[in-house]
Protein backbone atom coordinates (compact mmCIF):
# COMPACT_ATOMS: atom_id res chain seq x y z
CA UNK A 1 0.00 0.00 0.00
CA UNK A 2 2.79 2.66 0.77
CA UNK A 3 4.12 1.99 -2.75
CA UNK A 4 0.59 3.14 -4.10
CA UNK A 5 1.06 6.38 -2.21
CA UNK A 6 3.98 6.63 -3.40
CA UNK A 7 2.86 5.91 -7.02
CA UNK A 8 0.11 9.12 -6.53
CA UNK A 9 3.15 11.93 -5.38
CA UNK A 10 4.96 10.29 -8.49
CA UNK A 11 1.88 10.49 -11.19
CA UNK A 12 2.19 6.84 -12.11
CA UNK A 13 -0.50 7.74 -14.60
CA UNK A 14 1.65 9.50 -16.77
CA UNK A 15 3.51 6.31 -17.80
CA UNK A 16 1.35 3.40 -17.99
CA UNK A 17 0.57 2.44 -21.47
CA UNK A 18 -3.55 2.13 -20.04
CA UNK A 19 -3.76 5.73 -18.89
CA UNK A 20 -1.23 7.69 -21.09
CA UNK A 21 -3.23 8.69 -23.85
CA UNK A 22 -6.44 9.86 -21.45
CA UNK A 23 -6.03 13.31 -20.36
CA UNK A 24 -4.40 13.55 -17.13
CA UNK A 25 -7.28 14.75 -14.66
CA UNK A 26 -9.44 11.27 -15.79
CA UNK A 27 -6.01 9.58 -15.93
CA UNK A 28 -5.29 10.30 -12.64
CA UNK A 29 -9.07 9.21 -11.25
CA UNK A 30 -9.00 6.13 -13.46
CA UNK A 31 -5.75 5.05 -12.09
CA UNK A 32 -7.23 5.65 -8.14
CA UNK A 33 -10.11 3.79 -9.15
CA UNK A 34 -8.41 1.09 -10.51
CA UNK A 35 -6.87 0.39 -7.37
CA UNK A 36 -9.86 -0.03 -5.36
CA UNK A 37 -10.61 -3.62 -6.36
CA UNK A 38 -7.11 -4.63 -5.17
CA UNK A 39 -7.28 -3.44 -1.69
CA UNK A 40 -10.75 -4.93 -1.93
CA UNK A 41 -9.52 -7.85 -2.66
CA UNK A 42 -6.43 -8.06 -0.38
CA UNK A 43 -8.09 -6.62 2.73
CA UNK A 44 -11.94 -9.21 2.87
CA UNK A 45 -11.28 -11.73 0.13
CA UNK A 46 -7.89 -13.31 1.58
CA UNK A 47 -7.98 -13.73 5.21
CA UNK A 48 -11.62 -15.65 4.88
CA UNK A 49 -12.86 -16.93 1.47
CA UNK A 50 -9.36 -17.85 -0.19
CA UNK A 51 -7.66 -18.96 3.40
CA UNK A 52 -8.31 -22.66 1.71
CA UNK A 53 -5.97 -21.57 -1.49
CA UNK A 54 -3.82 -19.81 0.43
CA UNK A 55 -0.89 -20.91 -1.30
CA UNK A 56 -1.80 -20.50 -4.62
CA UNK A 57 -2.95 -16.58 -3.71
CA UNK A 58 0.68 -16.00 -1.94
CA UNK A 59 1.99 -17.47 -5.69
CA UNK A 60 -0.11 -14.88 -7.57
CA UNK A 61 0.42 -12.22 -5.69
CA UNK A 62 4.05 -12.87 -5.77
CA UNK A 63 4.02 -13.41 -9.31
CA UNK A 64 2.38 -9.59 -9.41
CA UNK A 65 5.22 -8.06 -7.65
CA UNK A 66 7.94 -9.41 -9.76
CA UNK A 67 5.89 -8.46 -13.05
CA UNK A 68 5.16 -5.22 -11.54
CA UNK A 69 8.79 -4.59 -10.33
CA UNK A 70 10.03 -5.69 -14.24
CA UNK A 71 7.46 -3.29 -15.61
CA UNK A 72 9.17 -0.24 -13.08
CA UNK A 73 12.16 -1.43 -15.20
CA UNK A 74 10.47 -1.13 -18.24
CA UNK A 75 9.68 2.12 -17.69
CA UNK A 76 12.81 3.69 -15.40
CA UNK A 77 13.60 5.99 -19.19
CA UNK A 78 10.39 7.24 -19.74
CA UNK A 79 10.33 10.76 -19.47
CA UNK A 80 7.84 11.07 -17.06
CA UNK A 81 9.05 8.56 -14.87
CA UNK A 82 9.22 9.72 -11.38
CA UNK A 83 10.08 6.88 -9.28
CA UNK A 84 13.97 7.78 -8.46
CA UNK A 85 13.77 8.04 -4.75
CA UNK A 86 15.87 5.23 -2.75
CA UNK A 87 12.21 5.14 -0.79
CA UNK A 88 10.64 4.39 -3.93
CA UNK A 89 12.93 2.01 -5.56
CA UNK A 90 13.01 -0.05 -1.44
CA UNK A 91 9.30 -0.27 -2.24
CA UNK A 92 9.20 -1.39 -6.09
CA UNK A 93 12.43 -3.54 -5.82
CA UNK A 94 12.49 -4.71 -2.07
CA UNK A 95 8.98 -5.98 -2.91
CA UNK A 96 10.35 -7.95 -6.31
CA UNK A 97 13.14 -9.04 -4.60
CA UNK A 98 11.31 -10.77 -1.74
CA UNK A 99 8.57 -12.63 -4.34
CA UNK A 100 11.23 -13.71 -6.66
CA UNK A 101 12.86 -15.20 -3.63
CA UNK A 102 9.52 -16.53 -2.27
CA UNK A 103 8.50 -18.10 -5.53
CA UNK A 104 12.06 -19.54 -5.90
CA UNK A 105 12.06 -20.99 -2.46
CA UNK A 106 8.49 -22.53 -2.99
CA UNK A 107 9.24 -24.02 -6.39
CA UNK A 108 12.29 -25.58 -4.62
CA UNK A 109 10.35 -27.47 -1.79
CA UNK A 110 8.06 -28.12 -4.40
CA UNK A 111 10.76 -30.45 -6.17
CA UNK A 112 12.22 -31.53 -2.82
CA UNK A 113 15.22 -29.56 -3.43
CA UNK A 114 15.15 -27.75 -0.35
CA UNK A 115 16.69 -29.14 2.35
CA UNK A 116 14.04 -29.04 5.48
CA UNK A 117 15.74 -29.01 9.36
Amino acid sequence: MAHEIDAMVHHAWLVLPLTVWIPEEYAQTLFVLAHIPLFLIMMFMLPTYFLSKIEKVQTAIATFIVIHGILHSAFMTHEHYEFDSFLSNLWIFGGTICSAAFLIFQTGQKQGTVVQK
